[in-house]
């Protein structure tokens, strides 16, 4: 995964609005950049529904869950470390 895929990632452990546009200042911040524009956010978002890590649930507009609830229990654990 990318920097900004695990960002993605750990934000949903805590929030749900992943391309708002306090979600992009805050991955702004940890990637040391003057902005993260929400079409770098939306490909990393379809990227990782790509690789089965994240799923878009129907009829749903702008959330998304972990794909596996095991990955998501690793992640946090991996990600506290």
């Amino acid at each position: 995964m990318t920097l900004l895929q695990r960002l993605v990632c750990q934000r949903l452990n805590v929030a749900s609005d992943l391309t708002s546009a306090d979600a992009r200042k805050g991955y702004a911040l940890a990637l040391h950049k003057k902005a993260v524009p929400s079409g770098s956010v939306g490909d990393a978002l379809r990227t990782l529904i790509d690789l089965h890590v994240l799923t878009k649930p129907s009829g749903t507009r702008g959330h998304y869950a972990f794909d596996d609830p095991m990955f998501r229990e690793w992640f946090s654990k991996a990600m506290s470390l």
